[in-house]
């Protein structure tokens, strides 16, 4: 379950992303911060997902 924690280093991916042009919603940062802090694969097929650094992606 998402934390505190969590939810800080969502705000900070948006932040990082947006000054780069790119666009993350708030519940997809937090799924990508939570893969990435259990160094999980996200499987999905959203595409959005590509601008997360170091986020490894399946597309199923």
């Amino acid at each position: 379950m998402p934390d505190a924690t969590d939810a800080t280093e969502a705000a900070d991916l948006q932040i990082r992303l947006r000054r780069q042009g790119l666009q993350l919603a708030t519940v997809d940062a937090l799924i990508a911060v939570t893969a990435l802090r259990y160094d999980l694969t996200l499987l999905t097929t959203d595409g959005d997902f590509r601008a997360v650094p170091h986020l490894r992606r399946e597309n199923w």
